[in-house]
């Protein structure tokens, strides 16, 4: 998977569904570990991408590679 998440972009928007979503499933859905700070759409963005990767082949599966687009703001100003 191959991403350019949304740096800087609070997902207060999505909130209501996003916390939802995790009461119920808790740590077996896509935000097991926890929610991110409300402005930091990139970690939500990525916690998903997380949940959408296939099992290693030690766990039986073909793996997945997850890679991240930073741009030069994003990497020098974090």
């Amino acid at each position: 998977m191959l991403a350019n998440p949304p740096f800087g972009v609070e997902w207060k928007p999505q909130a209501t569904v996003v916390e939802k979503e995790h009461k119920q499933f808790g740590f077996t859905g896509r935000f097991g570990p926890g929610l991110p700070r409300i402005n930091d759409g990139a970690l939500l963005f990525l916690l998903t991408m997380l949940a959408k990767r296939k099992p290693s082949p030690d766990e039986g599966g073909e793996g997945s590679k997850i890679a991240i687009i930073l741009n030069g703001f994003a990497a020098v100003h974090r």
